[in-house]
C-alpha cells in the first residue's frame, strides 16, 4: 500500500513538475486519434486443433484484406511453438477499426474460433505517437 501512494505521489508531483508536458500528451493523444490504429490479437490455439482453427483464421484475413481502411493484416506464428498466434492489423483511422469490429464477419469470425481457444481472445489496441 505504502508503494502504491508512493507512485501516485510520483505521477502526481511528474505532472505539476512538467509544466506543459501534459499539454504535449494531451495534443499526441488527439493526433493518435485521428492518425492509424493497430490492433494486435493473441490467439492461443488448443494444440491438437490446430489444423481445424487455420483455415478459421486464413478466411479472416482474406475477409479483412477486403474491408474498407485497412491497411494491412497479417498472422504470425510465435518462434518455438505450434499454437500461439498472432494477429497483427493496421487500420487507416479509428473509424474503420470500429466499423469493422461492429461487422457481421467480426462477430462470426470470433463465434467461429472460440472453441478452439485455450485462452481468452486477447486484442490490443494501438495507436502511433510523434516522439518530437
Amino acid at each position: 500500500m505504502k508503494r502504491l501512494i508512493r507512485v501516485v505521489m510520483l505521477v502526481l508531483m511528474s505532472c505539476f513538475c512538467a509544466g506543459g508536458a501534459n499539454v504535449a500528451l494531451a495534443d499526441a493523444a488527439s493526433d493518435a486519434a485521428n492518425g492509424p490504429v493497430v490492433v494486435v490479437v493473441h490467439l492461443d490455439i488448443v494444440r491438437p486443433q490446430v489444423s481445424q482453427a487455420l483455415p478459421i483464421m486464413r478466411g479472416y484475413l482474406a475477409t479483412t484484406r477486403q474491408e474498407h481502411g485497412i491497411r494491412n493484416v497479417e498472422l504470425l506464428l510465435q518462434v518455438g511453438t505450434d499454437n500461439h498466434f498472432t494477429v497483427v492489423e493496421t487500420w487507416d483511422d479509428r473509424a474503420a477499426y470500429d466499423a469493422h469490429n461492429a461487422s457481421q464477419a467480426i462477430r462470426d469470425y470470433r463465434t467461429r474460433i472460440f472453441p478452439f481457444l485455450a485462452s481468452p481472445y486477447d486484442d490490443r489496441i494501438h495507436t502511433e505517437i510523434s516522439a518530437s
